[in-house]
């Protein structure tokens, strides 16, 4: 989960050109993201369970970015994350 952690933030530092003040910031909110996932995971949740939680978390991380990044470039991540969210749901993997 750390490399990934770390390619997440990596990502989001070229995306919105984080400031390496940011960047430590947004390292810890994605930790934290990150954890939040493994510690939700339970083998027994419904599909609907598993996106409530998901879906929570992601609202979550969301907040904490806002008061990190500018309004541009929250606005930036908005937009790449509504991008990902169609991505995700037209590859069929989780349900509408």
């Amino acid at each position: 989960m750390e490399v990934r952690t770390i390619q997440m933030a990596d990502s989001l530092k070229s995306r919105l050109t984080l400031t390496d003040a940011q960047y430590s910031k947004v390292l810890e909110i994605t930790k934290k993201f990150g954890a939040g996932i493994v510690a939700s995971r339970n083998p027994s949740d419904t599909k609907e369970q598993k996106a409530t939680k998901l879906n929570g978390l992601a609202e979550q991380r969301a907040q904490a970015l806002k008061a990190v990044l500018t309004k541009e470039q929250y606005a930036i991540f908005e937009s790449y994350r509504k991008q990902e969210m169609k991505e995700f749901k037209d590859s069929g993997t989780i349900s509408s």
